[in-house]
């Protein structure tokens, strides 16, 4: 055999060789598929049969809950379905590791003899995934009503505050109202002299102070109570003034104006206005030489001071003689 011959040989031998080998493999690649598909397809088979079961019982219980809502529709909703399936295929895992099902019990095909485990534990799997998806609803209701009840206590108490902020507003426009209205029924009494337009005044002050009196540390409540201690004055009234700017003292708001006041009533009560003035003429000068804390206060202070020491403050005549005038007259000036 010549050179050219053996290698003709040798190549057909190799090319046998290898499609050989191509067919073993091609072979055994086809029995590993079969295998493959042998083996997952009854798994996957058994694992949709699983969830047919389970969706069969979420439904049941969306139905259940949904029957039993009032005014329901006649068509459940697809809403509901899906959310009762949702809910089965979260809560069955855990329930069946409590419950204990045997999936072995169920997977198809039915071993023979086992017809009765696999009737019970296929309607156990259909029985729990119906409580999870009845269950998963009455818990959404229960976290939706309880939501829903913090929103409408919350919207309720911004309401209330809303209500009680407007009301207090009101009553304080209402306090604003009444005080200038006692301001210019006091003034019109003083011009024509009416007792009658005194008491009409002493009526409005008195309610603006109830009103203020809620809060006996505002200004407004101050002035509202100074203005009615100069009516109940003006009425002839001086102990029930007196006894206000004492609360006013006992109170911290201590100032020119309210111990002015104190010393004017008091001198007014006196019986001998010879006797017991001392003290009260004090209180007048303290009144006058007290720092003062506003600029109304340090004003009112100079008229005090120019009236007194001119005599022309009528509730105190006759109580300062010429010389105690002259000294007031130079008290908190600066050097």
């Amino acid at each position: 055999m010549d050179t050219a011959s053996e290698i003709s040989v040798q190549t057909q031998a190799a090319l046998i060789t290898e499609k050989h080998d191509l067919s073993s493999a091609l072979a055994t690649i086809g029995f590993d598929l079969l295998h493959a598909v042998s083996t997952i397809f009854p798994a996957m088979f058994n694992l949709t049969f699983v969830m047919v079961l389970i969706g069969l019982g979420s439904y049941l219980g969306a139905y259940a809950k949904w029957s039993r809502a009032p005014g329901e529709v006649e068509k459940m909703p697809l809403k509901s379905v899906l959310f009762g399936g949702a809910a089965s295929f979260l809560c069955v895992p855990f329930f069946s590791s409590v419950i204990h099902i045997e999936y072995a019990s169920i997977m198809l095909p039915i071993e023979l003899g086992k017809t009765p485990q696999f009737v019970q534990h296929a309607l156990l799997l259909i029985s729990i995934s119906g409580i999870a998806s009845y269950l998963g609803y009455a818990m959404l209701d229960g976290i939706a009503d309880k939501v829903l009840r913090k929103e409408i206590e919350e919207e309720t108490e911004e309401r209330k505050k809303q209500a009680e902020q407007i009301f207090k507003q009101q009553k304080q426009l209402r306090a604003k109202m009444l005080y200038l209205e006692a301001v210019t029924t006091a003034e019109s009494a003083e011009k024509t002299k009416s007792e009658n337009l005194l008491k009409s005044a002493l009526k409005a002050i008195d309610e603006a102070v109830s009103i203020y009196s809620e809060d006996k540390t505002t200004q407004e409540y101050y002035q509202s109570s100074v203005h009615k201690a100069y009516i109940l004055k003006r009425l002839n009234r001086v102990q029930d003034a007196l006894q206000i700017v004492n609360d006013q003292l006992e109170a911290g708001w201590k100032n020119p104006i309210t111990l002015y006041n104190k010393a004017c009533y008091l001198y007014l009560l006196l019986q001998d206005k010879q006797a017991g003035t001392d003290a009260i003429k004090e209180l007048i000068r303290t009144a006058i030489t007290l720092p003062a804390d506003t600029d109304n206060h340090r004003k009112k202070q100079e008229i005090l001071r120019d009236r007194v020491s001119a005599g022309e403050e009528p509730d105190i005549a006759g109580l300062f003689d010429e010389q105690e005038r002259a000294e007031i007259a130079v008290l908190g000036r600066p050097n």
